[in-house]
């Protein structure tokens, strides 16, 4: 059976990644070896060109923040925007919002004849509708109308989102550090480069790449035994960056095929451009750590790279 989202089931998924959409975290592989250094102490670092010496940085960032418990220092950071030729963003905000409406088709199943509800065992199914129907998930979606018609992938995403959000440091969306430094690029005439289309990036966050739906319920499956309430391994990504300590996600998720290709990507264009330009480079956070991190790739081509110190307040938790 075919299954056609109506207007309203459109309407209402199309509003709702509006909101996720900025949250779309990217990630990095691995762990740095002994003797090596681990690019996972600092947000915010400066690269030295090994021939020219031109200065550029890289940030790694967290898309939406709740200032109340976390503030960036956004004068030191417009700062050394201002020094630079570019501005690069993993994706451009302004496309991310375009795109909305197909990442939101995207997720659902084109044939409901297996769907997620029929796949998983009783244990799962109560789990899964426990974790979605909690905290700031609750009212994303109608969770019973339409588990049967998403791809297993596309509901990881969303445990990914509300673990995000189940953080004590997290209580409201009131900041996106991208869009309000694109505005002040914007402002001050300084270009932006995206460094991924907006399209592309949504699909590699719902494995819209070919996976089978078995591979996608297994994933699944994953995804909800780790973001249980019941697993004490469970990272507060908010916490842990506000100590900018950027071990932010699993081992598994790091050693994942399309995040290394990313980083390597992403690595490459930096280099290309850094080659006649300066830039400032913000991207996810997790992008930035460890052997295979885009640091680690810049100082592999002879890039020096340094930490730059950076004071985020400890604001008490509400």
């Amino acid at each position: 059976m075919k299954y056609i989202p109506n207007r309203h089931t459109r309407a209402v998924v199309t509003n709702r990644v509006n909101l996720f959409a900025v949250f779309i975290m990217v990630f990095s592989l691995g762990c740095g070896c002994t003797g090596q250094q681990r690019f996972d102490d600092s947000i915010l670092w400066s690269v030295e060109h090994p021939v020219t010496g031109a200065r550029s940085y890289v940030m790694g960032t967290i898309h939406e923040l709740d200032t109340n418990y976390i503030t960036l220092p956004l004068d030191q950071i417009a700062a050394l925007i201002a020094e630079t030729d570019f501005l690069c963003l993993e994706v451009k905000l302004s496309e991310t919002r375009q795109q909305a409406a197909k990442f939101g088709k995207a997720m659902f199943l084109s044939d409901t004849a297996q769907h997620v509800m029929k796949a998983l065992d009783e244990p799962y199914q109560t789990e899964l509708l426990g974790l979605l129907q909690s905290g700031k998930l609750a009212n994303a979606l109608p969770w019973e109308l339409a588990l049967p018609r998403l791809k297993p992938q596309a509901i990881s995403f969303f445990l990914l989102m509300g673990n995000q959000q189940r953080s004590p440091l997290f209580q409201e969306a009131n900041f996106q550090p991208e869009s309000h430094f694109e505005q002040y690029a914007e402002a001050n005439g300084i270009r932006v480069v995206g460094f991924e289309k907006s399209g592309d990036q949504l699909s590699y966050m719902i494995r819209d790449d070919g996976t089978s739906f078995e591979d996608g319920i297994e994933q699944l499956k994953v995804s909800i035994d780790y973001f249980s309430e019941d697993n004490a391994e469970r990272i507060d990504i908010y916490a842990n960056y506000r100590q900018q300590n950027l071990s932010l996600l699993p081992q598994e998720v790091y050693e994942d095929s399309i995040m290394v290709m990313r980083n390597r990507n992403m690595a490459l264009k930096a280099d290309s451009m850094m080659q006649d330009n300066t830039i400032f480079l913000m991207i996810g956070a997790a992008h930035l750590p460890f052997s295979s991190g885009v640091l680690q790739l810049l100082q592999d081509k002879g890039y020096q790279v340094r930490p730059i110190e950076v004071v985020i307040p400890l604001k008490e938790s509400r």
